[in-house]
């Protein structure tokens, strides 16, 4: 958000668990709010699910109301009705680069920290569209 100018509003920030109900619990606090959010980001596509159950519940619609966009891209993100824009990563290198830094700190504890990025891909699908109204 900061790169695109828009400033970062920590209220708009649910700390939760990982699972379904988390999600759930989390995105009714989040709808709650006024004015209410026009799309949720959430950590994972469990939280995902618990995210469309409260949005039904709601009586709001996905996307026509509000996007749903999750991290994970499990298989289950493209089942889901709607099926779920997610982020899909590179699990393996991931692991492979995790284990590489362990194994280097291990080896040289003084070595400076170093950071390394993993490509992702977003995988666009039936839950994010444009806002309502907009």
């Amino acid at each position: 958000m900061t790169s695109a100018g828009i400033p970062a509003d920590p209220s708009l920030i649910d700390h939760c668990g990982v699972g379904i109900e988390d999600g759930y619990r989390a995105a009714l606090r989040l709808l709650g709010r006024t004015p209410r959010p026009t799309a949720l980001l959430v950590i994972n596509d469990w939280l995902a699910i618990g995210t469309l159950r409260a949005v039904g519940e709601c009586g709001l619609r996905v996307p026509e109301d509000i996007s749903i966009a999750s991290f994970d891209d499990t298989e289950m993100a493209a089942y889901l009705n709607p099926s779920l824009t997610s982020v899909r990563s590179n699990g393996y290198e991931l692991g492979r680069q995790a284990a590489s830094l362990v194994l280097e700190r291990i080896q040289q504890p003084d070595r400076p920290i170093r950071r390394v990025q993993i490509e992702a891909e977003l995988v666009v699908r039936d839950s994010t569209g444009p806002a309502s109204g907009f």
